[in-house]
């Protein structure tokens, strides 16, 4: 079954709704890991655990479900075209990054909570996070301009699935 029409759009909307929505809270979680680095003082682990539980993982998981919807149902392919393939690759890493942290935040944010938490842990923790989701939103800029670019090629899986002009 393919879309078209308003279906299509209305689920491309979503899609790219969804995925902005996720690079711009990335850029959020980072600039907080940032401000938890120059003041100490400043507790942002229960802000980073309520952000990426209510908004990070949703935003994941829906992104990585419209952009499957979207490439099975329009005519682009899951594994007809390598920038597909490479934009699903990134986003399942990213996302398996950001829910792998969210272990850690929690765990941190409950530290942090009790006032049980180091001053060493608390820095080498946002330091890590600061990486992760530094890199994790230039990760999902890449993964939006590879949407805009569309560079060409098709898997060998697409070039085998096109019917034979004779």
């Amino acid at each position: 079954m393919k879309l078209t029409g308003t279906a299509r759009k209305l689920l491309l909307t979503l899609h790219i709704s969804t995925s902005v929505s996720w690079l711009g809270v990335a850029a959020g979680f980072f600039a907080l890991t940032v401000a938890g680095q120059q003041d100490p003082a400043l507790n942002v682990y229960p802000a980073l655990n309520t952000l990426s539980r209510t908004v990070l993982f949703p935003l994941s998981v829906l992104t990585l479900t419209t952009g499957i919807l979207q490439a099975l149902l329009t005519p682009w392919g899951l594994w007809k075209h390598y920038w597909v393939v490479f934009k699903l690759f990134f986003t399942l890493i990213a996302a398996l990054v950001m829910w792998n942290e969210m272990t850690t935040i929690a765990m941190l944010s409950g530290m942090a909570t009790t006032g049980t938490q180091a001053q060493g842990l608390h820095q080498q923790g946002l330091a890590g996070l600061s990486v992760h989701s530094g890199v994790g939103a230039l990760l999902l800029l890449g993964i939006n301009l590879l949407s805009v670019l569309k560079p060409r090629g098709e898997t060998g899986w697409g070039r085998r699935r096109k019917p034979n002009p004779q």
